[in-house]
């Protein structure tokens, strides 16, 4: 049976996936920063990098609010709290090796106030 993957292990990963899309758009571009490149290049490497790691666990991009709660067994009867977008989509979801929902993975790029990210929180804390 493989081993669960710790907290600070898919935190280190997350770090470790924006430092290496950092040097690989460095690379392509001829010495760009990773703010000018579009944000699915830092999800899909740090999506590389939790894969990388020991232990039972999938991996899905782009996957819908929705159907996150659902696959969770957290959603409920009735309309979703209007702070769910229905149709939104989380950038990465992380799965338990049973196939369960373990955690929303939010990228974000060229953070410069944090209204760009006060409502993503409020609404991955809603969905919780």
């Amino acid at each position: 049976m493989s081993k669960q993957i710790s907290i600070p292990s898919i935190m280190n990963a997350v770090l470790n996936g924006f430092i290496e899309a950092q040097q690989n758009y460095e690379n392509w571009s001829g010495g760009f920063w990773l703010w000018q490149a579009p944000e699915y290049l830092i999800s899909t490497t740090v999506a590389k990098c939790i894969f990388a790691l020991d232990g039972a666990k999938y991996i899905t991009l782009e996957h819908g609010s929705t159907t996150t709660l659902e696959d969770a067994g957290a959603k409920g009867i009735g309309r979703l709290p209007k702070d769910i977008r229905e149709k939104g989509k989380v950038d990465i979801l992380l799965w338990w090796g049973n196939n369960t929902p373990r955690a929303t993975i939010e990228i974000k790029n060229q953070i410069y106030s944090t209204g760009q990210y006060e409502k993503d929180i409020k609404r991955r804390l809603c969905s919780l």
